[in-house]
């Protein structure tokens, strides 16, 4: 008589974004064999994967200028790869919070054969705030940080109409989000990881995380990975102006993404001192005040495990007008021009830096297309052929599924 299979376990973790994630996940894809030793799967061949799949189920737009294949398909795949896990698998990506209520059904609903425990990952909402609205303007935002912050508090989280007010409630209207995707899920399955403090041990969020994968985090090595490292005023003001300057449709979203994101964003303008930071009303201050004590008071009545402290969720005391010299908190129209002019001079020099090639290489048709963290090896036209079968043919989609299988045992083989 043949053994009936064990269902595997998904964690399935669903952000919110900027709340530790790509730390977390750099982390895992980082020390991927140490994950496997320890009896967890990541599915996919990188993050990259992860990010496509959740594009896919919530069928977001894609850049006309995205070289690399349509998302169709890719969320199925994914789960596919993770049902095949011996033990358990996780699934990563903060944009999951985004999902609108019929998108979460259908991703629970492709899960049903896992025992799944959702993993939600939250921080104190007045630190939240700047983080987001620079976030936005690495996204060609062209508001400034007082408009924005006006709108965000002024736009009701259930407003249908969108916008980038409406955007933020999408990920961060904590009790709809996780509502969204804990239907059916038993409490005790949903995991709501607390950001830690600033200060507090650099592995502390790491070791909160793989608290609830159930592994231990010692072995794993965290020097590979990247905080989302805040910007300081004066480098976001130089963004938000390049956004005006480009208008609307000045370049191709995924140009913007490598080019502008990355490269210079992240890669430049994120090592410099971050000397000044956003102001905060008094009254903004009160709001979001108010707001924690709502989201921390809903989290308790749900009754899901929580990792780490609720209290990390209430906002510590931020600068106001009164304390503005002393901190250096300055609202937009405070910013010093000359640090400005300094950050677009600097910023330009890194693009030309990027630019320059005193010997290019002969043209090749596999190219490897540079997305910052991720990389797609394979030719653009054949990799767009084998997504397009996939979708065309159910077949092709298993025969994807059992080729990657065998890689990760050759793979797992060659490590050992």
């Amino acid at each position: 008589m043949t053994a009936t299979r064990k269902r595997p376990v998904v964690f399935l973790h669903i952000g919110e974004p900027k709340s530790g994630t790509t730390f977390v996940q750099q982390v895992m894809w980082s020390n991927r064999d140490e994950l496997a030793r320890q009896g967890v799967l990541l599915p996919g061949a990188h993050a990259q994967d992860h990010f496509r799949a959740n594009q896919d189920l919530r069928e977001a737009p894609q850049p006309d200028d995205d070289p690399t294949g349509a998302y169709t398909g890719e969320w199925d795949l994914l789960v596919k790869q993770a049902l095949r896990a011996d033990h358990a698998a996780v699934i990563s990506h903060e944009l999951l919070a985004a999902a609108y209520p019929q998108q979460a059904a259908r991703g629970l609903a492709t899960l049903a054969d896992a025992e799944l425990h959702v993993v939600v990952s939250l921080r104190d909402f007045t630190s939240l705030l700047p983080a987001e609205w620079q976030e936005t303007v690495k996204h060609q935002n062209r508001l400034t940080w007082e408009r924005w912050l006006e709108r965000v508090m002024n736009t009701d989280p259930a407003t249908p109409k969108p916008s980038r007010a409406r955007w933020f409630w999408r990920v961060h209207d904590t009790p709809a989000v996780v509502r969204r995707w804990t239907q059916g899920v038993p409490p005790e399955r949903v995991h709501v990881v607390t950001m830690p403090r600033p200060g507090a041990p650099a592995d502390l969020l790491w070791s909160r995380f793989a608290s609830v994968l159930g592994v231990d985090p010692a072995p794993f090595d965290l020097s590979a990975a990247r905080a989302n490292t805040s910007l300081g005023m004066a480098e976001v003001e130089m963004l938000r102006r390049l956004n005006v300057a480009l208008g609307k449709d000045g370049v191709g979203g995924f140009f913007y993404a490598v080019q502008v994101k990355e490269h210079l964003a992240h890669d430049y303008l994120a090592g410099r001192p971050a000397a000044l930071k956003p102001l905060m009303s008094e009254q903004a201050q009160a709001w979001a005040r108010q707001r924690c004590e709502f989201v921390v008071a809903d989290l308790r009545e749900l009754g899901f495990d929580i990792v780490g402290e609720l209290d990390e969720l209430m906002p510590r005391p931020v600068a106001t007008a009164g304390a503005r010299k002393a901190e250096r908190a300055l609202s937009t129209d405070e910013v010093p021009a000359e640090q400005v002019l300094d950050a677009a001079i600097g910023s330009l020099a890194t693009v030309l830096r990027n630019q320059f090639d005193p010997t290019p290489p002969a043209p090749q048709e596999n190219r490897l297309v540079d997305l910052g963290g991720a990389r797609v090896t394979a030719s653009r036209k054949t990799t767009k052929r084998l997504r397009a079968l996939s979708n065309k043919y159910p077949a092709f989609a298993k025969l994807r599924v059992w080729a990657w299988r065998a890689s990760e045992r050759s793979r797992a083989r060659r490590k050992r």
